[in-house]
């Protein structure tokens, strides 16, 4: 911040070397139409200026703008707009937490319709309190792709989206929308991400996605007030990928809630008091690969719900009440990583990871572990990561030697550990010079044995020898049938 009250005279400036101006947080009450002229500026950033007025001409701003950010400018949104008009080279348009002045806090319609904004792709209109929005607001941004309402007052979809058939991207982030009606997005063929998290939703009628049922990817629908999955309208969107439900009343998911959800590979549920069963997840068998957990009030680690889940590789069950892990829990799972984080273990069975098939991260931050022995009852190098922080692991001769025999992919276990007889009750970064000079008096000192590195490398080449030798012997045998039938 400057603390300058007007644009300064960029005349004796090589006004061709300015791409990017910043002008933000000064005192800055008026802009005129000789302030920028002929300079090259492509991103100029005037926010946070108290702006009483701007010159109401076109062209006042530099005409080669790609993109203006003008948050909390008190830019009069129903006020006449003209010192945008001309822009035809500005793509991004930031107008945040600015104003309204009509009494109904709605954006009027017909405002964009005469400034030739023809090449912008992203408006910004957040926290600017609107209401409403008229049915012809938007008209004169064909083009646009991505529309961010987020933290205003609306309490439904509008219906002015409809008119922007080049939509990607809507964020209605933060407003009061309680009902998604049927046929709300009429028209938003290329719509792929959706964001409605924190409002009132409640209802979602069954042809409330209608039009995006090759389009839609991404549904954000966090902190809402929904007690079911709307499986009835998600199930017709044949390529959603990533669906967020957390922190709403669901309890229970109808069995084959998911089924026609063919693409779904990211599901988060979290916050939400689910009731577990074994067929709560059909129709995600072959989809589904990140599925998160957390505050659902888990117990146990639902296993028989995630069995058939065979492309699972990334689990998040943190902050839950689960105390412990017992026979294949993990084993059982083909995971990649699990986040057991911020629970109230204080044992894991030496047989919960019996079965396990490839490395795998695993994160217990938080919880009440003592110790690490199960460690030592795992196949060599299973463990691609073990974050123990935040626990009272005690430093014995198992931590020692799981330290030392590089047991553990990459630098070991990380997170601190106590001896378990020292009064000053200091506690030692797993890993460390001064924990290891402690434990040669305890233990005997374990040579390093495994090399987890190399050991990696070579199932990676081996792997991939595999691969293509099974590659060279089908174009083999496909070359002796094609020449069999000539």
């Amino acid at each position: 911040m400057a603390n300058l009250q007007t644009v300064p005279d960029f005349k004796v400036l090589n006004t061709y070397e300015i791409s990017h101006l910043i002008l933000s947080h000064n005192n800055i009450s008026e802009i005129t139409s000789g302030d920028f002229t002929d300079l090259m500026i492509k991103e100029m950033d005037i926010s946070a200026n108290p702006i009483v007025s701007f010159e109401t001409v076109s062209s006042i701003l530099p005409r080669h703008l790609n993109t203006l950010i003008a948050k909390k400018s008190k830019i009069s949104l129903d006020a006449d707009l003209a010192f945008f008009r001309g822009l035809e080279n500005l793509t991004e348009l930031i107008l945040d937490s600015n104003v309204l002045e009509n009494n109904n806090q709605t954006l009027p319609g017909n405002i964009f319709k005469d400034l030739n904004l023809k090449s912008l792709r992203k408006l910004s209109l957040q926290s600017c309190e609107i209401g409403g929005i008229h049915s012809n607001a938007f008209t004169g941004l064909g083009q646009l792709e991505e529309l961010d309402l987020s933290y205003n007052y609306l309490e439904e979809v509008p219906e002015a989206i409809q008119s922007l058939y080049h939509l990607k991207k809507l964020i209605l982030l933060g407003n009061n929308v309680m009902h998604l009606k049927d046929n709300t997005f009429h028209g938003l063929q290329y719509l792929h991400d959706l964001n409605l998290n924190v409002n009132e939703i409640s209802k979602i009628d069954v042809h409330a996605f209608s039009g995006l049922e090759h389009s839609l990817k991404d549904i954000r629908l966090h902190y809402n007030n929904l007690n079911t999955i709307p499986y009835e309208a998600l199930r017709k969107l044949k390529n959603l990928s990533f669906l967020v439900l957390s922190r709403n009343n669901i309890t229970l998911i109808p069995k084959d809630a998911f089924v026609g959800v063919t693409n779904l590979r990211i599901l988060e549920l979290d916050s939400n008091t689910l009731t577990y069963y074994d067929e709560m997840f059909n129709g995600l068998e072959n989809s589904l690969e990140t599925l998160t957990l957390r505050e659902t009030g888990l117990r146990v680690l639902p296993v028989r719900s995630l069995l058939f889940l065979k492309r699972l590789t990334d689990l998040d069950v943190s902050h839950n009440r689960i105390i412990s892990l017992s026979y294949g829990d993990i084993g059982k799972l083909k995971l990649k990583t699990v986040d057991i984080s911020h629970n109230h273990l204080t044992i894991i069975q030496p047989d919960t990871f019996i079965g396990i098939s490839r490395t795998i991260g695993l994160d217990l931050d938080n919880n009440k572990l003592t110790n690490l022995s199960f460690v030592l009852h795992v196949t060599p190098c299973a463990f691609s990561y073990i974050d123990v922080s935040g626990n009272d692991v005690i430093c014995d001769c198992d931590t020692e030697k799981i330290i030392n025999s590089g047991i553990v992919l990459g630098v070991g276990p990380t997170g601190n550990c106590k001896i378990e007889d020292d009064p000053s009750n200091h506690k030692y970064k797993l890993g460390t010079t001064a924990l290891s000079r402690e434990l040669e008096d305890r233990c005997n000192r374990t040579e390093r044995v495994f090399d987890c590195q190399t050991m990696e490398l070579k199932a990676s080449t081996a792997s991939l020898i595999t691969k293509s030798l099974n590659f060279v012997f089908t174009c083999t045998l496909l070359c002796y049938f094609v020449s069999m039938y000539r």
